[in-house]
Parts: structure tokens; C-alpha cells; sequence
């Protein structure tokens, strides 16, 4: 059984109809004015209650809410995107270019190239030469000199650090030359064989190949790699072993006939 106390509604009512009575009693009272003054008590109490509750259920008015206008959010830029560079051109991986003619001529190598190699034929029979000029049309380098006819491939730009910027043709018949990059030159892969002059790319290990060739005239065998090697220059027939350094190297080899590395 819960003890009533004075803070509640019903803790109040208690307290009042239990201390009418009380008075009552010590006063001597009749039984009807008991009745009298519980009733009236319990009145009290219930008006009491109901204005309490009433008082309590009072539904206050709605305060309004002060609306704050949406604030504008700090737009933060959007970082400029960095242009990528462009990639350059390499003056010196230029598609193949060929130049036709007969007798003696002058041809323009590819605009801003300075290395790459010439694959030469020529139908005369008297002498035909090549040489690659300067801007000022002086000779740079005699990339082919033999007589008659002709058909070989010779590097250009491996021997100078003048830049030739054109060939000077010396022939007496139809002739054909044509330019291509460096790094389209055939490679060496042993055994390896062929007729005249040739330019390979040679990307393997040191190594200790067996070298040959057939011709009557001159056979020389270059290296351009880290230093540049002579490893062969000999008159007609040859058959010989040379060391060469690992790749990549630029092998030109000068020959009349046919030829083989094994």
C-alpha cells in the first residue's frame, strides 16, 4: 500500500479529508455531520483533481519556430585540370621515303632526321656513289662507292656529328634510294646470312660468332654498340671468329657477295 505524500494531486485530497475528519471527531460531532464533512471533502477533492487535471490538459499554443532561410552553401571551385603534354614527335621514326632517278642528283633525307640507314640499287655500269651532304652542301660522309651495278644497304648519321640533310648521287643508269628508320634494319639472329652491303641490329649476349664471306672486293664488319669496333677488314674470300660485345649494337657489314654469321 502506497503512502500518499503531499506533492501529488491525490496525496493533497488525502491529507484534507483525513484532517476534516479528525476535527470532527475531537469536536464531538454527530454522525450525520461526519457524512456532511466527508462529502464535502470528497467534493473538494474532486474539485480539486478536476481543476488540476484541467489545469494539466491546458494544450498550450503552438510557438512558432523561427524558420531560418536555407543558407547558401560555400561553392568550392573545381581544381583545373592539368593539359597533358603532347607527345613530340621523334624526327627520326619517319615512314619510309623513296626517291627515284638516273644519272647524277641530288635527294633531300627526311626533315629533321639525323640517323637512319639508305637502301641504294643502281643499274649503270660505271661508278656510283653516294654521299650525304650538310645544310652548306658539304660532304659529310661517302656512304657507297663501287662500280656498276649495285644493290645494298648502308647506315647514315653512325660516323659524324654533322647532320646531313641530303645525298648527292653519282651514277650513270637508273638508280633508286630509299630512307628508313634506324630501328627498322633487319636483325641479327645466328646463324644470319645475305649478299652485299647490310645493316643489322644485334640485341643478344656477348657471344663469339664464326663470320664468312665470298666476294672478291672489300669485307669489313663494324660495331656500333657502347664503342665503336672494327672487327673485320679484309680483301675477298673470309672465314674468321670474332668476339663481339653484347647488344644493342648496330652491325654494318661491307661485302661484295654473300656473307654469314654463325
Amino acid at each position: 500500500m502506497s503512502i500518499p505524500t503531499r506533492g501529488s494531486l491525490r496525496g493533497r485530497a488525502a491529507f484534507a479529508t483525513l484532517g476534516a475528519s479528525l476535527a470532527l471527531v475531537l469536536a464531538g460531532c454527530s454522525s450525520e455531520a461526519l457524512t456532511d464533512a466527508l462529502e464535502s471533502a470528497s467534493e473538494t477533492e474532486s474539485t480539486e483533481v478536476t481543476e488540476e487535471v484541467t489545469k494539466d490538459e491546458t494544450t498550450p499554443e503552438p510557438t512558432q519556430e523561427a524558420t531560418s532561410e536555407p543558407t547558401q552553401e560555400a561553392t568550392t571551385p573545381e581544381p583545373t585540370p592539368t593539359p597533358e603534354p603532347e607527345p613530340t614527335e621523334d624526327p627520326n621514326d619517319f615512314e619510309p621515303v623513296t626517291h627515284t632517278g638516273v644519272g647524277a642528283g641530288v635527294v633531300a633525307m627526311p626533315e629533321g632526321s639525323d640517323i637512319g640507314i639508305v637502301t641504294a640499287t643502281h643499274e649503270g655500269s660505271s661508278n656510283f656513289a653516294l654521299w650525304s651532304l650538310d645544310g652548306d652542301n658539304n660532304q659529310v660522309d661517302l656512304l657507297v662507292n663501287t662500280i656498276g651495278a649495285y644493290s645494298g644497304t648502308t647506315p647514315w648519321g653512325l660516323t659524324y656529328d654533322t647532320e646531313a640533310s641530303s645525298i648527292q648521287v653519282e651514277a650513270d643508269g637508273p638508280w633508286s634510294i630509299t630512307f628508313e628508320p634506324l630501328l627498322s634494319a633487319a636483325e641479327l639472329v645466328m646463324p644470319r646470312s645475305g649478299t652485299g652491303d647490310s645493316v643489322l641490329l644485334y640485341r643478344g649476349a656477348a657471344a663469339t660468332p664464326t663470320f664468312t664471306h665470298s666476294g672478291e672486293s672489300n669485307f669489313a664488319v663494324w660495331s656500333y654498340g657502347d664503342q665503336r669496333d672494327l672487327l673485320i677488314n679484309e680483301i675477298g674470300a673470309y672465314s674468321g671468329t670474332h668476339a663481339i660485345t653484347s647488344g644493342p649494337a648496330v652491325i654494318v657489314i661491307t661485302a661484295d657477295g654473300d656473307w654469314s654469321v654463325e
